[in-house]
């Protein structure tokens, strides 16, 4: 019983993630090929998905893996999504980045089973999505001077 006692302590006791620290992670996320140019369905496309997918894993838990399942990254410290984050125009912003990438991932899902008559309709769709994630992002990355933004400039 005291190891339990103990445990639950500790997890109580772990500091909460700085909204710094996530947003250095999103940016390691977020760079890679699927977030820069245009969509292309003729590209690679299951590994489209798997980079959104590992994406908004990472804004979802704060633990970033790699496309083979390694552990690249993780917050130290208590995160549980974007709600928990404590400045409302961070949370506002990772609310809206988890919404559109799960579109983007219903979009993406939805070409790939040929469901849609206009592709090219749906790619301009997942055009917009990821550059309004990528421009917002650009922004939180400079105002916590993260070094760096997302390589891919959006119209």
């Amino acid at each position: 019983m005291p190891e339990l006692g103990a445990l639950v302590s500790r997890v109580w006791q772990r500091r909460s993630t700085s909204d710094r620290e996530l947003f250095q992670l999103l940016r390691q996320a977020f760079d890679r090929p699927a977030f820069r140019g245009p969509y292309m369905f003729q590209s690679n496309h299951l590994a489209f998905q798997e980079a959104v997918a590992i994406v908004l894993k990472a804004v979802e838990t704060g633990k970033y893996f790699d496309r083979g399942g390694k552990d690249v990254g993780e917050l130290d410290g208590r995160y549980r999504g974007p709600f928990s984050m404590r400045n409302p125009a961070c949370r506002k912003v990772l609310k809206d980045v988890r919404d559109r990438l799960q579109r983007i991932l219903h979009f993406s899902n939805q070409i790939a089973k040929a469901q849609i008559e206009n592709t090219a309709e749906t790619m301009k769709h997942i055009d917009d999505d990821r550059d309004a994630v990528v421009r917002s992002l650009n922004g939180f990355w400079k105002s916590f001077m993260v070094l760096g933004s997302c390589a891919y400039q959006p119209k």
